[in-house]
Order: C-alpha cells, then sequence, then structure tokens
C-alpha cells in the first residue's frame, strides 16, 4: 500500500514556517488548522501556491484573533 502524500513538503520554505507556525499556535490553544482550498489544489497540480488557505476549528473566532494578534 502506498503511503499518505504529505502535501506540506511541497510547500515553499516561507509558507511551509509559517503553516508550522500558525498550526502550532492553534494547537496550543485547543484547536486544529487544517490547509485547503486553492493551496491543497495547487500543491496537488504540481503548481507552487502564493498564500496560503486554512480552516480553523476547535476555536471561537475571538479566541483565534485574540491569538493571532499577539503573534503577529
Amino acid at each position: 500500500m502506498d503511503s499518505p502524500l504529505d502535501l506540506r513538503e511541497r510547500l515553499p520554505p516561507e509558507l511551509a514556517t509559517l503553516a508550522s507556525e500558525l498550526a502550532g499556535i492553534v494547537n496550543r490553544a485547543g484547536g486544529r488548522l487544517l490547509l485547503v482550498g486553492g493551496t491543497v489544489r495547487d500543491l496537488l497540480l504540481g503548481q507552487v501556491p502564493g498564500e496560503i488557505d486554512a480552516e480553523v476549528s476547535g476555536l471561537q473566532t475571538d479566541q483565534l484573533t485574540s491569538l493571532l494578534s499577539a503573534q503577529f
């Protein structure tokens, strides 16, 4: 059986770093960050995404806003 495709390895370094930082922030607060949308589409097509599309679950909007405001 083939191993699952890890699309994170295909992200450009600056986006990989950003995605990892964001996922860590969200995870430590009890949430979960998933790459979605055009980012995943581009990676599957072998293209380089220019931005990160993400879905965050497990946190309220105000929690996420506060977390990101404190970090960025």
